[in-house]
């Protein structure tokens, strides 16, 4: 696709016009954090960029030592990866930090926050605030509440098997359908979703590959990090497989719907290697979903 300045005004990006109509969605996760960071931003370099797979938003360049701010539409929340030294950032913000590769291949700091309701607006806010970025004043106190995401149809009731029903969020919802899709289409059988077992304990997914029995927990990443959601899922699957131990299996996957850091991944390596536990770590990319160890 041709190179083409950034622009504020979406009508002259015809293809980020084309992603949203047929994803309206996206756009109501997307849209309140745009205004939010357009409101406090003084500059004249941001905009759109004219991205067939999925819309980009720009804040300041990369190449002028600014503190680089990108907003990336998903289906399911909007991510907003602010790229600055981790040096110059807070300790409180660090479950937020990775180091990703350049396209050539040098290494840099990026604060990754994803935004699914208007709550995680305040973490980006909080963010802003406690930090000096060019061309952005700092945001007013509590003035998030009123960049609103549409959070009214947030949780779904479902009914298990055993005839109770649980609150689910959507999202986890539309996490679990991807990742069921994903498996089936990877050779894998049995699938369960929500699963009970004797212990009363539900299971996310579990599955069968080679007569391996695999435990899944699934975890959502909104205004979290990668490694919170990784605590949550890994004290949850440990309790299903050792606490009454009347249900085990062969493997325990975490999985999450974000992009995992080397930190995440040397947590994972660090707990098998020592502990000699039976674990792997799943996160989607690029439309399906890629794992430590490797499959």
């Amino acid at each position: 696709m041709k190179r083409e300045p950034r622009n504020p005004d979406v009508k002259f990006k015809p293809a980020v016009i084309s992603w949203f109509k047929k994803r309206p969605e996206a756009q109501s996760f997307f849209d309140p954090v745009r205004d939010f960071l357009v409101s406090y931003y003084s500059g004249s370099n941001y905009g759109y960029i004219n991205k067939k797979a999925y819309p980009e938003y720009r804040f300041n360049s990369a190449g002028s030592n600014e503190v680089y701010i990108v907003l990336r539409a998903s289906q399911n929340h909007t991510l907003v990866r602010v790229r600055i030294s981790s040096s110059k950032v807070k300790s409180e913000f660090g479950d937020y930090h990775k180091t990703i590769a350049t396209k050539v291949g040098k290494r840099i700091d990026v604060y990754d926050f994803m935004v699914a309701k208007t709550r995680d607006i305040k973490i980006i806010s909080d963010f802003f605030r406690q930090h000096e970025i060019q061309n952005f004043t700092a945001p007013k106190f509590g003035d998030w509440k009123n960049f609103e995401i549409n959070e009214s149809d947030e949780y779904k009731s479902i009914r298990l098997q055993s005839g109770e029903t649980v609150k689910v969020s959507h999202e986890h919802l539309k996490l679990s359908k991807r990742f069921i899709k994903w498996l089936g289409g990877n050779g894998y059988k049995n699938i369960r979703n929500e699963y009970i077992l004797a212990s009363q304990d539900r299971i996310d997914v579990i599955f069968k590959l080679n007569n391996k029995t695999i435990f899944s927990e699934l975890k959502t990443i909104s205004g979290s990090s990668t490694k919170r959601a990784i605590r949550e899922a890994l004290g949850q699957i440990l309790d299903y497989q050792y606490y009454n131990q009347t249900h085990k299996a062969d493997e325990l996957w975490i999985v999450v719907n974000d992009e995992c850091s080397d930190k995440d991944v040397l947590f994972i390596k660090t707990l098998i290697d020592k502990h000699k536990l039976p674990l792997r770590l799943v996160w989607e990319k690029n439309k399906g979903f890629t794992s430590f160890p490797e499959l």
